[in-house]
């Protein structure tokens, strides 16, 4: 019968912590990494989390920026009458129910509905 390793509770607590994550890479790749990591002084760990931290900024802010230009272009939005401020209308808010409301009320349909 063959009897697994016996590790301290402190071992099996930092492996469920610390997964093992295996990459194949061509051989040019693990050079330019095993260099990489010599000359910064950081290990494969790290280069991987900062590069992470890098990658999940840019994708943020490109996010962020398409999002932006999207609600720019097609939020609904509308003119307090006290402060002439603009109030951006959120949908299913009270706002937009009572938009909702004005435009069936006043007849608002498409333009292909108007010939029929």
């Amino acid at each position: 019968m063959v009897k697994g390793k016996n590790r301290p509770p402190s071992r099996i607590r930092y492996e469920q912590t610390h997964p093992v994550i295996a990459i194949r890479v061509d051989k040019e790749t693990a050079e330019r990494l095993k260099d990489l990591a010599k000359e910064s002084g950081k290990s494969l760990a790290t280069l991987i989390k900062e590069n992470l931290d890098m990658q999940e900024a840019e994708h943020n802010e490109a996010w962020a920026k398409g999002y932006d230009e999207g609600r720019k272009e097609y939020q609904i939005w509308y003119y307090c009458d006290v402060c002439g401020k603009r109030i951006n209308v959120t949908p299913n808010s009270d706002s937009h129910k009572a938009l909702i409301k004005c435009m069936k009320e006043g007849g608002w349909r498409h333009t292909a509905c108007d010939s029929g």
